[in-house]
């Protein structure tokens, strides 16, 4: 169980550090509004990648348990 977690953060860390959508719709909201303005958005945009991310994980996680046949497929 450890280990599926490690890789589970080994490979969301450059996924969630890429640039994306969400990195490009900040810059912009910085760059029309100015930096103060836009960190209410930004935080938002961190709080709600994270979230989805915790709910996939534990979605996926919650499917292994169920049927650790299931593992080969994922």
């Amino acid at each position: 169980m450890v280990e599926t977690t490690i890789i589970l953060i080994l490979t969301a860390l450059p996924l969630m550090g890429s640039p994306g959508p969400a990195t490009l719709s900040v810059a912009a909201a910085g760059s029309a509004f100015g930096l103060r303005r836009s960190l209410g958005y930004a935080a938002g945009v961190m709080m709600g990648t994270a979230t989805v991310l915790l709910l996939i994980a534990t979605g996926i996680t919650g499917i292994v348990l169920t049927g650790p046949a299931s593992s080969r497929v994922l």
